[in-house]
């Protein structure tokens, strides 16, 4: 049809055609080349369409209209990788404020990686366990043998009387409210609160009931809000000792539980399980990160893509790459 109407033309361009050139024919020709016109766009506007994409529809433009339209990349994935150095003797604590200034117990002294390095922050205290509290790098408290000590920039100075299982073979725990009140885990049965100065009537004090198989775990929110890990269950303690407190079971047991909690809620808090970061949303847990040898009960959660974990010698980070 295209071809007719173009021999057409050229005919009657040429004065070839037996019609008389009148104002009648003059518009039919304006039609035709009009309809001709029209037939090259279309034909222009099909054959892009067939380049660009050979599954596009006509019309299918991406976002910023520039062309067509085609599969968006995969989206990316978090995964484990190193953030520190290996060090040899890293203990199961971590003090997260950045991936460039954490700090960590190694062998019998307060370390800080500061982005490259591992940097020294205090002198040796012999029978240091993995169980400290960051103010700031002239102010850190520490588990010390059967006590609690200050790093106050200088030296070493305890804090607190003697308080015999306060420092088990595997992991304590403590939490600091001031320097005349702390918190920590007795015996793996209770919590005992120091209240005072030492040598001016300071002194340990039971803070909530008896139980069983209580781990190195707690995140504190206050005096009568405290959560814990008891055996394989996440429990919280409520109230005060004497006054209708009591531990609350949580949770369900869970196989594999180890002690390191970060609470949010009664209904969301995370843990290590295994060799996994988990979630607990109030009705099940949840994986997180995929299995990382060697992970310890010593984490920092910020996201669910962003999660840093003292691991094998080395402080380790769940992120997108």
């Amino acid at each position: 049809m295209v071809l007719i109407l173009h021999y057409w033309l050229a005919q009657a361009d040429y004065g070839h055609c037996f019609w008389p050139e009148n104002t009648l024919v003059k518009q039919i020709k304006r039609n035709l080349l009009s309809i001709l016109l029209l037939s090259g766009l279309m034909a222009g506007s099909f054959a892009a369409c067939e380049v660009g994409d050979k599954t596009a529809t006509p019309g299918a433009v991406d976002a910023g209209g520039g062309g067509v339209q085609t599969d968006a990349p995969p989206a990316a994935v978090a995964k484990w990788g190193s953030v520190t150095d290996g060090v040899a003797g890293i203990k199961s604590e971590l003090h997260y404020i950045s991936k460039s200034e954490m700090y960590a117990i190694i062998n019998d002294r307060v370390r800080m990686w500061d982005g490259s390095a591992w940097q020294d922050v205090s002198i040796d205290a012999p029978g240091i366990a993995n169980a400290m509290h960051f103010v700031s790098s002239s102010e850190i408290y520490a588990v010390v043998g059967n006590r609690i000590d200050m790093w106050n920039g200088t030296v070493w100075t305890r804090m607190t009387e003697d308080e015999a299982g306060i420092a088990p073979q595997l992991k304590a725990d403590f939490h600091f409210v001031s320097a005349v009140e702390m918190y920590a885990v007795v015996n793996g049965t209770s919590i005992r609160k120091w209240e005072g100065e030492l040598g001016n009537g300071g002194a340990w004090i039971d803070h909530t009931e008896l139980t069983t198989d209580l781990k190195p775990a707690i995140d504190f929110k206050s005096p009568g809000e405290i959560y814990a890990v008891i055996g394989l269950k996440v429990c919280k303690w409520s109230g005060a000792l004497g006054a209708g407190g009591a531990w609350v079971d949580l949770t369900t047991d869970q196989i594999g539980l180890a002690p390191a909690l970060q609470a949010v809620s009664d209904t969301e808090f995370y843990a290590v399980i295994d060799q996994k970061v988990c979630k607990y949303n109030g009705t099940m847990w949840m994986d997180l990160t995929e299995d990382m040898t060697g992970l310890k009960p010593a984490f920092h959660y910020t996201s669910d893509d962003d999660i840093t974990a003292v691991a094998d010698i080395a402080i380790s980070s769940w992120a997108i790459p």
